[in-house]
């Protein structure tokens, strides 16, 4: 049995800001708690300053000669939606495998979603049914703590990194057109535009 870790991070890689810093401390606590085989980090270039991808600035922040984990960079994802492609690519690969799935809490939704359509290969419907069902769980409605959910076999860790209203909304709307990318792919493409002049990338 494979034990895999996918680790997503949803802004711009810089160490020396206390956000990256937290979700960092963070994701050691739980990395130093369970046995991983493998690590996925993910994600391209976000911003016209950096010389290296997310997912070797994360792989840099998060590495331990403790632990010999096999990693794995997934460095060719723009948005969410290209994460999980590439990333369910890889892990098609392993027959037997436990995955744990790690974000912070405003993006969580489109991560269940997408994940669950890729890695699992069902249908957006019964993926719709599922999320509907675990949110009868009133605290998995609440930001002030850490939460791990699972279903369908992959575990969910979102940790709360104080996220505002006003970024919790913002998740939900890039929710909505991400998760609608095959349904209207005219305004995915609008939003990877508007994506790339925010981030100054050509």
């Amino acid at each position: 049995m494979e034990n895999i870790a996918v680790i997503h991070w949803y802004w711009v890689v810089d160490p020396a800001k206390k956000l990256f810093q937290l979700y960092i401390w963070n994701l050691k606590k739980y990395l130093d708690s369970f046995h991983f085989d493998k690590i996925i980090v993910s994600w391209w270039f976000t911003s016209k300053d950096i010389k290296k991808s997310e997912a070797q600035s994360l792989k840099d922040a998060l590495y331990d000669v403790k632990f010999w984990w096999q990693w794995i960079l997934e460095e060719k994802s723009f948005t969410t939606f290209e994460n999980i492609k590439y990333i369910a690519n890889i892990i098609d690969g392993f027959e037997n495998k436990d995955v744990t799935v790690f974000c912070w809490n405003t993006h969580l939704p489109k991560i269940v979603y997408l994940s669950l359509q890729y890695y699992l290969h069902i249908h957006k419907w019964e993926v719709l049914n599922l999320i509907y069902d675990k949110l009868k769980d009133i605290n998995l409605l609440e930001f002030d703590w850490d939460v791990e959910m699972e279903i369908w076999g992959i575990k969910y860790v979102w940790l709360d990194l104080w996220a505002d209203k006003k970024k919790f909304w913002k998740a939900i709307w890039s929710s909505i057109l991400e998760s609608h990318y095959d349904d209207f792919p005219e305004l995915h493409q609008k939003f990877l535009e508007d994506r790339k002049k925010l981030w100054w990338i050509k």
